[in-house]
């Protein structure tokens, strides 16, 4: 039983992770001064900085997470429904 407590909150985390990364680059590509970055002829999106890829890996991180802690849970599943 402690098992599928411990895969919880591994999903939690995961989903605390994925949006608090997700809102932090979605905060940066949405930041003004961005558009100053390239010339005024350029018809080219804004690139973000390089200080928001450890956001994007922790998204990724964040998910990793998520997906461990539900297969987890369905491997802890089935090996309760075997044993009882």
């Amino acid at each position: 039983m402690k098992l599928l407590y411990l895969l919880a909150l591994l999903m939690l985390v995961g989903i605390l992770l994925i949006f608090i990364c997700s809102a932090k680059v979605l905060n940066e590509l949405n930041n003004p001064e961005l558009k100053f970055n390239r010339l005024p002829h350029q018809d080219v999106e804004p690139t973000a900085q390089p200080r928001t890829q450890m956001y994007v890996i922790g998204t990724y991180l964040g998910l990793t997470f998520f997906f461990v802690g539900g297969i987890g849970s369905i491997f802890a599943l089935f090996q309760a429904m075997r044993r009882g």
